[in-house]
């Protein structure tokens, strides 16, 4: 029996395929269109050219899925979460640009709307000491009107100073996991835990704004491998060059 390593590499329009066959040591090279609702359509119709999936050893998945969700602004509905007078930093973003003096420059407009916005009383100084401790109540409180409102999917927490000193951001992702179980919630310690304030902001909205979809995404497309008998024997493509598995991708997307 044919043992094969696949590389599928999901895009807007085509999935293309690479598949390496161990004894033979040939290549086969072909593409597939792509099903943009769920992508696995398109990645198992392509895999059906091998006949047997019992000969796939081992796949590679490489997808877009996360970068077209932004370009065409499909992720979730994100409420960003940060100390107290920073809440527009997404919004105020950096004066440097392209073109310094170019007044027809129009900011890219954030990942998240200003209404879901919100703020928390905590102080962490530049010396990452703690100099107003958080108030627990008012992230109950903040939770409860979350859950109120209905409209949130997934949460960015990003407070001044995170990064030296993370236990701020680290008990309001305890207490909103308790009081919103079923929102995932996003911290900016865990995405980007460096210096420069609007740069983490954006990342962890970013995240928080993928994380739903990236999840559901894995999640079918694992329940539907496996239901084809592939196995586990697939894991994701960074962009690094590196893998990980599905688990590992859907937590830090």
């Amino acid at each position: 029996m044919p043992h094969y390593l696949i590389g599928v590499d999901v895009g807007g329009t085509f999935t293309d395929f690479v598949a390496y066959e161990h004894d033979s040591q040939s290549v086969q090279v072909w593409k597939n269109l792509s099903t943009p609702s769920d992508p696995t359509d398109g990645i198992l119709t392509g895999l059906a050219r091998l006949g047997d999936l019992d000969a796939i050893g081992h796949l590679r998945l490489g997808t877009t899925v996360a970068t077209n969700a932004i370009l065409e602004r499909q992720g979730a509905v994100v409420a960003y979460v940060a100390t107290r007078g920073f809440r527009d930093v997404p919004f105020i973003q950096r004066g440097n640009r392209r073109y310094h003096y170019d007044i027809t420059w129009i900011k890219p407009a954030p990942l998240v709307q200003h209404r879901h916005c919100l703020e928390v009383d905590e102080r962490i100084d530049r010396d990452g000491h703690v100099v107003t401790a958080l108030d627990e109540d008012g992230v109950r409180a903040l939770a409860r009107e979350l859950k109120a409102q209905g409209e949130v999917e997934a949460i960015a927490v990003n407070l001044l100073f995170s990064f030296l000193e993370p236990r701020h951001e680290q008990r309001i992702k305890a207490i909103l996991n308790d009081e919103l179980p079923a929102i995932p919630v996003s911290i900016s310690y865990d995405v980007l835990p460096r210096w420069k304030e609007y740069e983490r902001a954006s990342t962890t909205i970013a995240d928080a704004y993928l994380k739903p979809l990236i999840t559901r995404y894995l999640d079918t497309m694992q329940q539907r491998f496996l239901q084809a008998g592939l196995g586990k024997n697939f894991v994701v493509m960074k962009s690094n060059g590196g893998e990980m598995t599905l688990d590992a991708a859907a937590e830090a997307p």
